[in-house]
């Protein structure tokens, strides 16, 4: 009970002037979102405009669909896939201070099955060979299930993913193999009805990496929803989360938020969560921080064939390098335009800063990264299935550690075949 007692006196304390900040803001429409996804080829290193963290991928309004599967077999859907994908890249990270010019060819094959419309298993393995001997060719592996069922007014969705990849990041400056593993449960009551509504969101993530600490990491967000109209929903709620890294460090944290989704009209929509979150880190010696979060996203259909998109995020996470968190901000904008009937182009810019704190020295700033990174994507779809794209990048990291700053330049072409 006393410790139920500290948890409301937080949240009372904390969420109460965020959230009439938070109202105060969107009432004024001035809140930017995330962009759609863009259709571009993924390249060998994290060097893209990052996504924005717990941001829903948005297709662009201008891209087409393709047609249903024709694997039909009653409720069963399967949707196979194959693409090949050639990228150039200059400056990629071997190591740290060790950058290589490369040709990267890839090729892909996937499997989609839905089951209904409540349940889907998708799998997909790719095949990378590299043109510098500085980095190892592979597979690399991902895998999902999820499905949805409802009883009453409560509904439940359920999610199980994997990944098992070996890609050049940023964070190390090498390639880097991981292993991944999420696990989701979703409950909600009411939600989208007029009436107040709740939302409960459970998570375990476990991530494995050669030289590098197992981390577990497990959080639970809830929301109660407040709908101020039929285009206005308000929510505020608290999240808690462990994460354990082995070896490293152990840490729990508090998290009240409050969010506002607004569809101004069907071309325009606002949304965005603000909170503190409060991390208390178990080591041999104590310490206790509080950190701004937020996670904002704009979306704007300016015609039938041009939408507009921005979004920001800030959160805190443990990192790869053992006994690392960091504090990473970002911002990115998007503009995705349909050209001559038939062409689609996309572009996105994006700057971040990441911050990496060390918890053996009482949460010392021991690195710091700024990335900007610029993105061009053009593509088409060829016999209603066949996608083929060209794509042009340029990347930039700053660090205030020698060797982890970088120049990257990336060109790619990929033809993706869906059924």
């Amino acid at each position: 009970m006393k410790l139920a007692k500290i948890i409301m006196h937080r949240i009372g304390r904390i969420v109460l002037p965020v959230a009439v900040g938070l109202v105060s803001v969107c009432l004024h429409g001035q809140i930017p979102e995330g962009p759609p996804t863009a259709v571009m080829p993924s390249f060998s290193q994290d060097y893209q405009v990052s996504p924005i963290p717990g941001q829903p991928a948005m297709p662009s309004s201008t891209q087409p669909m393709p047609p249903p599967s024709p694997f039909q077999y009653g409720p069963l859907s399967l949707e196979p896939s194959l693409s090949y994908q050639y990228l150039y890249e200059t400056g990629v990270q071997a190591a740290p201070g060790v950058a290589a010019d490369m040709t990267t060819q890839s090729v892909t094959a996937g499997i989609v099955a839905q089951a209904g419309t409540n349940w889907n298993l998708s799998y997909s393995a790719t095949w990378r060979d590299y043109s510098s001997a500085l980095f190892h060719e592979g597979w690399d592996q991902t895998a999902s299930f999820g499905g949805n069922f409802s009883y009453q007014d409560w509904s439940y969705q359920i999610s199980q993913t994997y990944s098992n990849t070996a890609d050049p990041q940023i964070e190390t400056g090498a390639q880097t193999p991981e292993q991944s593993y999420g696990t989701n449960l979703a409950v909600t009551y009411g939600v989208g009805s007029s009436q107040p509504s709740l939302e409960m969101d459970f998570s375990q993530n476990i991530l494995f990496a050669p030289f590098s600490p197992t981390i577990y990491t497990w959080s639970n967000q809830d929301w109660a929803h407040f709908p101020l109209s039929p285009q206005v929903d308000f929510a505020i709620g608290p999240g808690f989360g462990y994460t354990h890294e082995d070896p490293g460090f152990d840490m729990n944290y508090i998290r009240p938020q409050t969010k506002i989704d607004w569809r101004v009209s069907t071309k325009l929509s606002l949304s965005a969560q603000v909170g503190i979150e409060e991390d208390h880190y178990l080591s041999a010696s104590p310490e206790t921080t509080h950190s701004l979060v937020f996670s904002t996203d704009f979306s704007f259909q300016l015609s039938p064939t041009t939408t507009l998109g921005a979004g920001a995020s800030r959160q805190v996470a443990p990192s790869i390098i053992t006994n690392d968190v960091t504090e990473s901000t970002s911002f990115n904008v998007q503009a995705s335009q349909r050209l001559l009937t038939h062409f689609y182009l996309s572009v996105q810019a994006g700057s971040g800063k990441s911050t990496y704190l060390s918890t053996n020295s009482a949460l010392a700033d021991v690195r710091s990264d700024t990335t900007n990174s610029l993105q061009a994507s053009l593509s088409t779809m060829v016999l209603q299935r066949l996608n083929l794209s060209l794509t042009a990048a340029r990347t930039h990291n700053s660090s205030s550690v020698q060797g982890f700053g970088l120049s990257s330049n990336q060109f790619g072409f990929q033809a993706a075949l869906k059924f």
